[in-house]
C-alpha cells in the first residue's frame, strides 16, 4: 500500500474542497445528485418577546425536496410549557414544511424531553440510542408521516394563551438564548453541559490527501459521554480497495476508547457504507426509506467500541 502515514488532524480547507468534489462525483454515479437542505423556521412571540420556536430542515437532492424533513429544534419557554405552545408551533411549521414537499418528518429527542409529547402529536419511536446522556436517559428517534394533503400554513389549533407565530430566521441573540435554555433543562435532569471535541484523521500517499475519517465525542465537567458520533468517513476513489477505510476506522474507534468513549453511532445513506459497517460491527437501528434514487435509505447504525 502506497501510504506514507495517517495523521492525526482535521482535514484542511483545500482538503476539505476536494473531499467535497469526491462525494459529489459519487453521488452523481449513484444517481442521487448533490445534497443540499432549506430551513424553515417559525417564531412565536408574546407581547412581542420570543417565547418558542420550530425550526424544520427540508432535505433536497439537486434543490429538489426528497420528501424528508427534519425537526431540528422545538423549543418552549419554560413558564408556557403546557400551554399548547409547542403543538401550534409544530402544527404550523409541518404545514409549510408540506408545502414545500416534505411528507415525512423525523427527529431526535432526549428520553428525559419529549417523547410523550410527540407520541400525542403522532409521531412513533423508530430508533433508540440508550444511555445516552450523563443521567442515564436515551437519544430517541422518531418519525410521522404528514397526513395527505396537509394543512394549509396559517393558524388552525389554538395555544392556550395568545401567541403571534411568524417565519423568519432566528437572530443570534435568539439562538444564544435558545442554546442556554437547552442547557438549562439539561441541568434540570443531571445533565451538565456538554462541548463537542472533534477527532480526525487522514491518510496520505505521497504527501498528498487520499482519505479521512473524523467524529465527535461530547464531555462534561466528568469527562466525555460514552457515545462517539462517526461523522465522516471517505477514501478517494483512486485508492479504494487497499484496506484504507478500515485503518481509518480502527484508528479512530481506537481513539474514542482511548478518550473513554466506548460505543459509537453514526447514520448513512448507501449499501456499501452499510455493508462496510455491518463487517465492522455495527447494527442497523431504524431506516428511513425513499431518502434517495438508489439509495438504501438513512440507516441508523451502532457498535461497542470495548466488546462489551
Amino acid at each position: 500500500m502506497a501510504v506514507a502515514s495517517f495523521v492525526a488532524r482535521d482535514v484542511s480547507p483545500e482538503e476539505f474542497a476536494r473531499l467535497c468534489a469526491w462525494e459529489r462525483a459519487d453521488a452523481r454515479v449513484r444517481g442521487g445528485g448533490g445534497r443540499s437542505s432549506r430551513r424553515v423556521t417559525i417564531v412565536a412571540a408574546r407581547g412581542g418577546e420570543l417565547v418558542g420556536c420550530a425550526v424544520l430542515v427540508v432535505h433536497e437532492r439537486d434543490a429538489s425536496p426528497t420528501g424528508w424533513g427534519y425537526l431540528e429544534e422545538l423549543f418552549v419557554e419554560a413558564p408556557l410549557r403546557h400551554h399548547g405552545v409547542g403543538s401550534v408551533m409544530l402544527e404550523e411549521v409541518e404545514a409549510r414544511a408540506y408545502a414545500l414537499g416534505v411528507r415525512e418528518v423525523w427527529t431526535r429527542t432526549a428520553g428525559y424531553e419529549a417523547p410523550g409529547f410527540y407520541a400525542r402529536q403522532g409521531y412513533a419511536r423508530c430508533f433508540r440510542v440508550p444511555s445516552y446522556f450523563r443521567s442515564g436517559h436515551a437519544l430517541v428517534g422518531l418519525r410521522k408521516p404528514l397526513p395527505a394533503g396537509g394543512r394549509r400554513p396559517g393558524p388552525a389549533r389554538r395555544a392556550r394563551v395568545e401567541l403571534a407565530l411568524v417565519e423568519r430566521p432566528l437572530t443570534p441573540a435568539e439562538q444564544a438564548h435558545l442554546a442556554r435554555g437547552f442547557v438549562a433543562h439539561g441541568e434540570e435532569h443531571d445533565n451538565p453541559e456538554t462541548t463537542a471535541a472533534r477527532v480526525g484523521f487522514v491518510a496520505l500517499a505521497g504527501g498528498e490527501f487520499v482519505a479521512c475519517v473524523s467524529g465527535l465525542g461530547y464531555r462534561d465537567e466528568a469527562g466525555f459521554l460514552p457515545w462517539f458520533f462517526l461523522t465522516n468517513l471517505f477514501v478517494a476513489p483512486a485508492h479504494r480497495g487497499l484496506g484504507l477505510g478500515r485503518e481509518l476506522a480502527s484508528l479512530i474507534e481506537r481513539r474514542a476508547l482511548e478518550l473513554g468513549m466506548s460505543r459509537a453511532w453514526t447514520q448513512l445513506t448507501s449499501l456499501w457504507e452499510l455493508g462496510f459497517l455491518r463487517a465492522r460491527g455495527y447494527s442497523p437501528r431504524a431506516v428511513f426509506e425513499r431518502w434517495g434514487p438508489r439509495e438504501v435509505g438513512l440507516v441508523t447504525v451502532t457498535a461497542s467500541l470495548d466488546g462489551a
